[in-house]
Protein backbone atom coordinates (compact mmCIF):
# COMPACT_ATOMS: atom_id res chain seq x y z
CA UNK A 1 0.00 0.00 0.00
CA UNK A 2 1.22 3.34 -1.13
CA UNK A 3 -0.55 6.21 0.05
CA UNK A 4 2.37 8.75 -1.57
CA UNK A 5 1.02 9.81 -4.60
CA UNK A 6 -2.47 11.15 -3.03
CA UNK A 7 -0.78 12.86 -0.05
CA UNK A 8 0.77 15.73 -1.76
CA UNK A 9 -1.95 16.86 -3.53
CA UNK A 10 -4.11 16.98 -0.46
CA UNK A 11 -1.22 19.48 1.45
CA UNK A 12 -0.52 21.23 -1.43
CA UNK A 13 -2.55 24.27 -0.66
CA UNK A 14 -2.23 23.75 3.11
CA UNK A 15 -1.87 26.40 6.01
CA UNK A 16 0.60 25.89 8.34
CA UNK A 17 -0.13 28.18 11.30
CA UNK A 18 1.56 28.61 14.42
CA UNK A 19 4.57 26.52 12.82
CA UNK A 20 7.77 28.41 12.86
CA UNK A 21 9.92 28.19 9.45
CA UNK A 22 11.97 25.86 11.03
CA UNK A 23 9.36 23.67 11.57
CA UNK A 24 7.70 24.25 8.59
CA UNK A 25 10.30 22.66 6.92
CA UNK A 26 10.83 20.13 8.53
CA UNK A 27 7.02 18.99 7.98
CA UNK A 28 7.04 19.98 4.32
CA UNK A 29 10.03 17.45 4.47
CA UNK A 30 8.85 14.70 5.84
CA UNK A 31 5.02 14.69 5.89
CA UNK A 32 4.42 11.95 3.49
CA UNK A 33 6.78 9.60 5.26
CA UNK A 34 5.82 10.59 8.54
CA UNK A 35 1.94 9.27 7.18
CA UNK A 36 3.06 6.55 5.28
CA UNK A 37 5.03 5.47 8.65
CA UNK A 38 1.74 5.57 10.68
CA UNK A 39 -0.38 4.55 8.38
CA UNK A 40 2.03 1.13 7.85
CA UNK A 41 1.99 0.86 11.71
CA UNK A 42 -1.92 1.25 11.99
CA UNK A 43 -2.30 -1.50 9.36
CA UNK A 44 0.41 -4.03 10.41
CA UNK A 45 0.76 -3.60 13.86
CA UNK A 46 -2.44 -2.70 15.22
CA UNK A 47 -4.56 -4.99 13.55
CA UNK A 48 -2.07 -7.50 13.23
CA UNK A 49 -2.28 -7.43 16.95
CA UNK A 50 -5.71 -8.18 16.99
CA UNK A 51 -5.20 -11.70 15.49
CA UNK A 52 -2.48 -12.54 17.71
CA UNK A 53 -4.93 -11.80 20.68
CA UNK A 54 -8.31 -12.54 20.49
CA UNK A 55 -11.01 -14.46 22.15
CA UNK A 56 -13.21 -16.96 20.04
CA UNK A 57 -16.36 -17.55 19.93
CA UNK A 58 -16.57 -20.56 22.04
CA UNK A 59 -14.70 -18.46 24.58
CA UNK A 60 -11.14 -20.04 24.14
CA UNK A 61 -8.17 -17.92 23.81
CA UNK A 62 -5.53 -18.06 20.97
CA UNK A 63 -2.78 -17.59 23.73
CA UNK A 64 -2.23 -18.36 27.51
CA UNK A 65 -5.10 -15.61 29.01
CA UNK A 66 -4.01 -16.77 32.97
CA UNK A 67 -0.26 -15.52 31.90
CA UNK A 68 -0.92 -12.48 29.98
CA UNK A 69 0.48 -9.75 31.62
CA UNK A 70 -0.01 -6.05 31.01
CA UNK A 71 3.71 -4.33 29.94
CA UNK A 72 3.18 -1.55 31.91
CA UNK A 73 2.05 -2.40 34.95
CA UNK A 74 2.62 -5.96 35.12
CA UNK A 75 -0.53 -6.75 36.53
CA UNK A 76 -2.40 -9.79 34.97
CA UNK A 77 -5.09 -8.32 31.89
CA UNK A 78 -7.95 -7.82 32.79
CA UNK A 79 -9.86 -7.58 29.59
CA UNK A 80 -9.54 -7.58 25.85
CA UNK A 81 -10.77 -5.06 23.68
CA UNK A 82 -13.72 -6.05 21.71
CA UNK A 83 -13.65 -5.91 18.11
CA UNK A 84 -16.35 -3.11 17.48
CA UNK A 85 -13.53 -0.83 18.55
CA UNK A 86 -11.14 -2.55 16.91
CA UNK A 87 -9.41 1.03 15.49
CA UNK A 88 -9.16 2.17 18.89
CA UNK A 89 -7.20 -0.72 19.64
CA UNK A 90 -4.96 -0.09 16.88
CA UNK A 91 -4.22 3.47 17.12
CA UNK A 92 -3.69 2.89 21.06
CA UNK A 93 -0.90 0.30 20.49
CA UNK A 94 0.49 2.25 17.54
CA UNK A 95 0.59 5.25 19.66
CA UNK A 96 1.93 3.13 22.59
CA UNK A 97 5.02 1.44 20.53
CA UNK A 98 6.12 4.60 18.92
CA UNK A 99 5.98 6.01 22.46
CA UNK A 100 7.89 3.58 24.73
CA UNK A 101 9.75 1.77 22.41
CA UNK A 102 12.15 0.39 25.16
CA UNK A 103 9.12 -1.83 26.58
CA UNK A 104 8.74 -3.65 23.20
Amino acid sequence: MSLGNVIPAAYKNSVMSFLSEEDKELLTKYRVQAFELQVGLHELLGHGSGKLLCKHKDGQYNFDHAELTNPLDGEPVSGLIQPSVADVRVDTYTFIILLLPDRF
